[in-house]
């Protein structure tokens, strides 16, 4: 016991020297090195005088004060300055100055080979000390936290109440964690003063503690599996990532320090922990991407689980003070709520009744193989809950899945129904103010003079940029349909509606270099026809054919059917909130030069314009209808784990002779869950019902040998 006190403070002495001249090399460089272009620059902004006074604070923060008590002021402020710091690191990514002195986006970094960050020694040295620095500090607030409950444990400055037990029968990892490994709720017994003593009900205690331990093992194991994952999602981490990760070291650290301490002081130094962690996760969460790896889905996953999980254990704690400081402000009761029996540290983590004794004559070794299938088999339960109910239907609520139908009968959708053509052109890079001026759209009418055909009309209140690619611009042209009189071929009603189409597009106009063999895709116009008015919906479902400069072509189109979910996020939950809409897709059959151009005034031939005839032919195969739907459902993930739930206990009951739920929660009952909770009720009940039926079990016992 003597030696512990030294050795924390030669640690942190060490640290001390460490951390001091990391600060003053860290001003050196933010003054001197990365940044002094941009300060001559441009404006000082506040990032860099919140870095100034972060480090200032640093340095005459610094001193040699060791003393216990301190540390309930140096503690907040050493988790201060690791949150300043890291959240100062992805500042200076983003910060890097070029030559010119401006500030470098992300285009810059692509467009710009030279000043990668690898050739950037400056920069490069700062994130490395400032990583440094960060790492010293977060030891620093370890050490902090652990002299702190040392102390505590020792003298109970602001407990006021008796040591648990004598200084020379600590162990020294119960001198650091605290003494106490158990509590008596987790063996099922219960205190009989603890409604007047404590002010809370037993129901109300083994609710917090069930919860709060369970929340630890949920938290390590996610944890856990998040730092599995990190050599598989690496290369997809942005810099935040980075912090993120010396977090989860943190975390891992406290949460495992939490296992070994259950009690109620503890919460002093377990919810500025708490606080500090999800006040940094509130920046390091990201959004799940459908294109996104299943690792990267699970890690993303697994963080959102750890931080409700960290939120779940400070409403706990904070329920837990409330209650008893409300309820116990000016009485001077023991805080200590816990029992006098202690277990071992792993029944915290682990259990403790599956490696239990539950019939007589078990082994050691059959209690341990016992034991060991059992978490194997609940671990695989878990890994097929997190991926069929949650990882599973998440991803499908972007990427969906879909059915390919087909039918000889033509679709009750085009029996009677006229249609119209929707042509949308798809421009890229060159933003244009009046697209009418560039691009017309005649419709060529059976039997009409072509010169007397109005053209089609451009709308331009549905002229936007594509959301994902704001450097396409979207043109929509609407070309009304009539009725008009044709032998009666067998047609149906809508291709009676639907006129050919000639698209004229003007590449001058348009400002589109002609006459370049580089680039191609800068000088093209992208062409989509759709049957239906909703330009959104044509924009994302056609496939488009791309256009190039000097062109005359002749486009074959036929349609399809395609049928969308209308609410794909409340369709992941069961398929039974399955509803469809039913749309017209165009589809090109074929493209070809076109043979007419030579022959009719009316299809221009210029190395500067392209022309683009379009014409409705109808297929007489079978109808195809494409369907979306969903392959995996929350409801269906339920289902399959179920299933898997059902064989892994046929499995194990096979084996050794009795179910899961019978080894780890006891006798099978209806109130197999609420028993744990209710308890004391159900027992109340069963003492005021023994007198009741004491009499019966007499008079039983009277007739015993009677004849019927």
């Amino acid at each position: 016991m003597p030696t512990k006190p030294p050795l924390m403070l030669s640690a942190r002495i060490y640290l001390l020297r460490f951390v001091v001249p990391l600060c003053i090399a860290s001003l050196l460089l933010l003054f001197s090195g990365p940044f002094v272009w941009a300060y001559r620059q441009a404006p000082i902004r506040p990032q860099h005088w919140f870095a100034l006074g972060v480090l200032a604070i640093l340095i005459f923060c610094r001193t040699l004060n060791l003393d216990p008590v301190y540390g309930l002021f140096d503690l907040p402020l050493l988790l201060l300055e690791v949150a300043g710091i890291g959240y100062y690191i992805p500042f200076i990514i983003k910060s890097m100055p070029t030559v010119e002195g401006l500030t470098l986006t992300q285009r810059d970094l692509t467009s710009s080979p030279i000043w990668h960050y690898g050739q950037r020694p400056p920069v490069k040295n700062c994130l490395v000390i400032y990583c440094a620095l960060a790492i010293f500090l977060l030891l620093e607030a370890l050490l902090r936290m652990g002299s702190l409950i040392l102390y505590l444990s020792q003298h109970h400055v602001l407990l006021q109440h008796r040591a648990l037990t004598s200084e020379d029968s600590l162990k020294p990892y119960q001198i650091m964690f605290g003494r106490s490994t158990s509590i008596t709720f987790l063996n099922g017994t219960t205190m009989p003063n603890m409604s007047t003593k404590y002010y809370m009900t037993s129901t109300q205690m083994k609710f917090a503690v069930s919860g709060r331990n369970f929340l630890l093992r949920v938290v390590l194991l996610s944890s856990l599996a998040c730092m599995g994952l990190l050599p598989s999602v690496w290369q997809h981490l942005n810099p935040p990532d980075f912090v993120w990760f010396s977090m989860l070291v943190f975390i891992i650290l406290h949460h495992l320090v939490s296992c070994l301490n259950l009690e109620f002081e503890y919460g002093f130094a377990d919810l500025p922990a708490l606080f500090f962690e999800i006040t940094t996760y509130m920046t390091e969460l990201g959004s799940i991407n459908p294109w996104s790896y299943t690792s990267v889905t699970l890690y993303t996953i697994l963080a959102w689980v750890i931080f409700i999980s960290l939120l779940l254990e400070v409403l706990i704690w904070v329920g837990c003070v409330a209650l008893y400081i409300t309820q116990h402000v000016w009485s001077s009761t023991t805080p200590n709520f816990l029992g006098q029996e202690v277990s071992k540290p792993y029944n915290v983590l682990f259990g403790h009744a599956v490696w239990r004794k539950h019939f007589s004559g078990e082994t050691n070794t059959l209690l341990l193989s016992r034991g060991l299938f059992a978490t194997i088999l609940i671990l695989t339960l878990l890994s097929s809950l997190v991926i069929n109910v949650f990882l599973g239907p998440i991803q499908e609520t972007r990427i969906t899945p879909t059915k390919d139908f087909r039918s000889l009968e033509l679709p009750w959708l085009l029996v009677g129904d006229t249609l119209a053509w929707n042509v949308i052109l798809a421009t890229p890079t060159y933003i244009i103010e009046d697209v009418s001026s560039i691009a017309n759209v005649i419709p060529l009418w059976s039997g009409v003079d072509l010169q007397s055909n109005s053209p089609c009309l451009h709308n331009p209140l549905a002229t936007y940029l594509l959301p994902n690619r704001p450097f396409i611009q979207i043109d929509t042209f609407h070309c009304y349909s009539q009725l008009i009189s044709v032998p009666d071929m067998g047609l149906p009603l809508f291709m009676s509606s639907l006129p050919n189409l000639l698209i004229t597009v003007n590449f001058t106009s348009m400002g589109h270099p002609v006459g370049t063999i580089s680039n191609a895709f800068k000088n093209s116009v992208q062409i989509m026809i759709g049957l239906t008015n909703d330009t959104q919906t044509v924009v994302d479902r056609t496939v488009s054919t791309t256009i190039l400069p000097g062109v005359n072509l002749v486009g074959v189109v036929t349609w399809d059917l395609r049928q969308l979910l209308k609410s794909p996020r409340l369709s992941a939950f069961a398929s039974l909130f399955d509803s469809y809409e039913t749309i017209l897709l165009s589809r090109m059959l074929s493209v070809y030069p076109d043979p007419l151009a030579p022959e009719i005034p009316l299809i221009q031939q210029s190395p500067n314009i392209s022309t683009f005839r379009v014409f409705m032919s109808y297929d007489f195969s079978e109808t195809r209808m494409l369907q979306d739907y969903r392959s995996r459902s929350v409801l269906q993930g339920f289902a399959q784990v179920g299933g898997l739930w059902t064989f892994l206990t046929g499995v194990f009951a096979a084996i050794f002779g009795s179910t899961i739920l019978q080894i780890v929660f006891g006798s099978i009952s209806g109130f197999l869950l609420f028993f744990p909770i209710f308890s004391e009720t159900l027992f109340r009940n069963q003492t005021n019902f023994i007198p009741w039926t004491s009499p019966l079990y007499a008079a039983e016992e009277n007739t015993e040998g009677l004849p019927q």
